[in-house]
């Protein structure tokens, strides 16, 4: 969860610059871009949640982020969504892993992120009173 938008963001925690060259996203394991990706997650989210324009990013094109750059939201809506709806949003979405390669001073590099692991988080959030 961000600031600017709610949903999954990835930021750069290593030592040095990273170039993002390119995002997949593996659902029931197969892969898709960006676009074909928002066609198949439009089915999945609530109806209560559709008002707030969900968005999948495209390709990284190249992108550089060091540690201080802001983190950048891969799947999810600018709107801010309460506690409760982002549950029900990750719920949605549960299933769907996120592949980003990129390139850094080690070489090229890739990274998994698998939407069920926010799920815990968010659900304790909620259950310390948080909405």
């Amino acid at each position: 969860m961000g600031s600017s938008g709610s949903g999954i963001y990835y930021r750069n925690d290593g030592l040095g610059p990273a170039v993002i060259t390119h995002f997949l996203f593996e659902i029931e394991g197969k892969y898709f871009r960006a676009t074909d990706t928002l066609v198949l997650i439009k089915d999945r989210i609530p109806s209560h949640l559709m008002k707030y324009g969900f968005f999948v990013r495209a390709a990284g094109n190249n992108q550089s982020m060091d540690a201080n750059s802001e983190p950048i939201l891969i799947i999810g809506t600018r709107s801010e969504l309460t506690t409760r709806e982002m549950i029900d949003f990750l719920k949605a979405i549960n299933g769907i892993t996120i592949h980003i390669a990129y390139k850094s001073m080690y070489g090229d590099a890739h990274r998994v992120i698998y939407i069920s692991d926010y799920i815990p988080e968010a659900y304790e959030h909620n259950k310390n009173g948080n909405s």
